[in-house]
């Protein structure tokens, strides 16, 4: 896992001929919040960090800031927190080398770091592993819809009837997903200069659908690269006049769009945690890691699937899983075993495209951990269909059902604190609240005369 190509430079090297700096910061469903500085006001703050309204770590899908949270709000006056750069993420964006990004940590204006921004809710995870030896390698597969739209026309159009970059289905098709080449192949080389390393694409299973793989490497610097893939992928796509969601279910009659999570245990000499070779297969440790991952994913579900939407994709038949079965190479599971040796490592299938990969990590690791600490026994191995395990617990069906088991969690307060873990259920409740209210155009289509 070494830097990926330019990343040294870059971050080693002066900002020749770039004039304006992004300072951003992953917002609670992992979009990047920030300001846009001129390179000498950059070089002014990049030490002593750069104030910004704290409003981003109550806000959700809407960008507006919510009341009723202990670290800000009206009873705080809506202060101002300040970013400090982290400098190892600074990139010059490749699509536009004139500008600069970095992410960014924020402290509160109490001087204490802010325990419940995305970035730090994983970071405190990692060092969990760490203190135990653990080292976290992992990589992930984002799915997306491409459009022949802008994303003005998809809002004039209210998100209906859109067109599609392709008329058929493309997947692993590679004349079909040759069609949206041009974009795909743009993106595929230009990611890599942003410090996004890509391993392939292919076409996914409906028209216009697609993945780009990224590459294995350190947990936080994997979450780090999936948001920026996202804002990258979006910037591209508005340059170009086109399109593309992440959403999980975008569309009631195609095919959702997932984002497998592929997890790798590590020791500090850099083995692997996970493999026997005597047996060829799973270890001890990794058998209570995976343990913990059957065992408490269904309690820290809206940590993956934040959204309502988010459920839409889990369903029998669907390559989404609806329990917590695990298997090896079985696509029907949720925990899906891959590969062998240095290679051996445990797939997440149930994350959608929609996730924050800072929370979908940071709970997959608390999973994992609690596993080992509880030396818990692993269940018995799905063969053949999932789907018609009845052996195995079922995940969540919908955010009502999935936020009364993380409310009532005891993992979840203790690895992540319990401030976090209730302003986490605060705004997942805002979410079901919202989704509650929301009449459908399927309900209105359905009822409107005959009711």
């Amino acid at each position: 896992m070494t830097p990926a190509p330019g990343q040294a430079e870059i971050t080693g090297r002066k900002l020749d001929g770039v004039s304006t700096v992004m300072m951003a910061v992953p917002d609670n469903i992992g979009r990047l919040m920030g300001k846009r500085l001129p390179i000498e006001t950059f070089h002014d703050v990049k030490d002593r960090g750069m104030p910004m309204p704290d409003y981003f770590l109550v806000t959700w899908l809407e960008n507006e800031p919510q009341d009723g949270f202990s670290v800000t709000g009206w009873h705080t006056g809506w202060r101002n927190c300040t970013l400090l750069p982290d400098l190892e993420t600074l990139r010059v964006l490749p699509w536009d080398p004139s500008s600069a990004i970095v992410l960014c940590d924020p402290v509160l204006a109490d001087g204490r770091a802010a325990a419940m921004a995305s970035r730090q809710i994983l970071a405190a995870q990692v060092k969990r592993a760490q203190t135990r030896g653990i080292v976290l390698v992992c990589a992930v597969e984002l799915e997306f819809w491409l459009f022949d739209e802008t994303y003005a026309s998809a809002h004039a159009k209210d998100y209906r009837k859109l067109t599609p970059s392709h008329y058929r289905n493309q997947d692993n098709d590679l004349l079909q997903a040759g069609a949206d080449e041009p974009f795909i192949g743009l993106t595929r080389r230009l990611l890599p200069e942003l410090g996004v390393e890509v391993a392939l694409s292919q076409g996914e299973g409906g028209e216009g659908q697609h993945e780009i793989t990224l590459r294995h490497c350190w947990m936080q610097t994997a979450a780090d690269r999936a948001v920026l893939y996202k804002h990258a992928l979006k910037a591209l796509a508005q340059q170009e006049g086109r399109a593309v969601t992440f959403m999980a279910k975008a569309d009631s009659q195609r095919a959702g769009s997932s984002g497998h999570v592929h997890l790798s245990l590590l020791d500090p000499a850099g083995r692997s945690i996970l493999w026997d070779a005597a047996s060829g297969g799973l270890s001890e440790t990794g058998r209570m890691f995976l343990a913990g991952l059957v065992r408490y994913t269904p309690e820290l579900m809206v940590m993956h699937a934040q959204y309502a939407n988010s459920y839409k994709r889990l369903r029998d038949g669907s390559f989404a899983p609806t329990n917590t079965s695990w298997g090896y190479d079985n696509r029907t599971t949720c925990f899906r075993l891959v590969g062998h040796d240095q290679s051996f490592r445990i797939e997440c299938r149930m994350p959608g495209a929609d996730l924050n990969p800072y929370w979908s990590f940071a709970a997959i690791t608390a999973a994992g951990l609690a596993g080992i600490d509880e030396e818990l026994d692993l269940s018995a191995e799905t063969s053949g269909n999932a789907y018609g395990d009845t052996c195995a617990a079922l995940l969540p069906r919908d955010l009502t059902e999935a936020l009364v088991r993380y409310r009532d969690s005891d993992v979840a307060p203790a690895a992540f604190g319990g401030d976090v873990h209730d302003h986490i259920a605060r705004l997942v409740s805002a979410e079901l609240t919202a989704a509650r209210q929301a009449v459908s155009e399927w309900e209105v289509r359905r009822a409107f005369e005959r009711c």
